[in-house]
């Protein structure tokens, strides 16, 4: 191999070797982001899944907005709300969710992409309602204070309120 030759396999190498963290150093810091297994959250809480084709949907915003006022009845209710958006940073409580863990639940309630859906989970795991528009937070109330286990746990905190 030539001078020239090996000087410039050298500099091709430094270039290669420095481009990796030039490119990293341009891009933004990504947010933390968690998992969400509905099977750890069986027994404790009620998750409300609320899928939106996008950060920008009308009914998203909206259904957030109703939930915002009502947040004394979720924590009543041990409910958790897990936005999954189709494109965009799907959430759970407020934390942004890798995107393979809304796909897998966009795919396991079979909900298409450009769907809005407001799905409520019972402690059980189970899917208990499926609302295809923005519902009110007392509708899903009636819903939650209806079942047998609800019924149990108000028996219970008004004893304990004694």
């Amino acid at each position: 191999m030539s001078r020239l030759s090996a000087v410039l396999a050298g500099a091709a190498l430094l270039l290669l070797a420095s481009a990796p963290s030039v490119a990293y150093a341009a891009l933004p810091a990504l947010p933390d982001t968690t998992t969400f297994d509905l099977d750890e959250h069986r027994w404790t809480h009620r998750p409300l899944l609320i899928f939106a084709p996008s950060d920008t949907s009308v009914a998203l915003t909206s259904q957030h907005e109703r939930l915002d006022r009502q947040h004394d009845g979720l924590r009543e209710r041990d409910m958790i709300v897990v936005t999954l958006r189709a494109s965009g940073t799907s959430t759970y409580e407020g934390t942004p969710l890798h995107a393979d863990t809304a796909a897998r639940l966009r795919t396991r309630f079979e909900v298409a992409r450009n769907a809005f859906r407001v799905l409520l989970i019972g402690k059980d795991g189970t899917e208990k309602r499926r609302y295809d528009q923005v519902t009110a937070p007392e509708t899903i109330f009636q819903v939650i204070d209806a079942m047998p286990m609800r019924q149990r746990e108000m028996r219970r905190d008004s004893t304990d309120a004694k």
